[in-house]
């Protein structure tokens, strides 16, 4: 794709609504558009069509279609990233040995991992999770919006964080290591891990 055949420009004609245009476009920008006409599931001169019936300014056809090839090159590019951003954390939770889970910024937890259940259930040996930590207290030495005002403050280096999870009159105490997931929808949350009990 890199190859200097790609930057040499290469001419074709195209017959859209009724009239024949031609474009003088390097090969890399005809692949790219034979690869954004199809991602939008119409063929190229549908494209040059629609294009053109949006057209506005002064400049001519061949720059607003090298434009618009750019835009959706970058929109796919965008809709990639954020699919291979999207649950990274939940996975990375998921993954992980250690007792995990990811905590908003309220003190809910969104998302926890097999460990981390088994880690409850060792501590309170008559919990009923039912999916849900209704019937459970989290208490941090440090609030959460501290931690993750600290961690954006410092180019997200993890913090830590005692903390106690009461159950009834039974209580459980311990460290946890925190790293944002800023992959998340929601606006702020953090993963945090089992890493000390006291």
């Amino acid at each position: 794709m890199r190859d200097h055949d790609q930057l040499k420009p290469h001419f074709r004609a195209i017959r859209s609504a009724g009239k024949r245009h031609g474009f003088n476009l390097e090969r890399v920008f005809w692949t790219a558009l034979d690869e954004v006409a199809q991602s939008e599931g119409v063929s190229v001169a549908t494209y040059l069509e629609n294009l053109s019936d949006r057209r506005e300014g002064t400049s001519g056809l061949s720059s607003q279609l090298r434009a618009s090839i750019m835009h959706g090159i970058l929109d796919r590019y965008e809709a990639l990233k954020q699919l291979a951003n999207s649950h990274n954390s939940t996975r990375i939770v998921a993954a992980c040995p250690a007792p995990a889970f990811i905590l908003s910024l309220d003190k809910r937890i969104l998302f926890q991992n097999s460990a981390f259940l088994m880690y409850l259930k060792t501590r309170f040996s008559n919990l009923e999770l039912n999916g849900s930590f209704t019937s459970l207290r989290l208490t941090l030495d440090n609030s959460v919006t501290d931690i993750i005002k600290a961690m954006k403050e410092d180019d997200g280096r993890g913090r830590q964080t005692g903390f106690t999870i009461t159950y009834n009159d039974r209580k459980a105490r311990g460290v946890l290591s925190m790293a944002l997931a800023s992959d998340l929808e929601k606006s702020d949350a953090v993963i945090a891990f089992v890493t000390g009990s006291g």
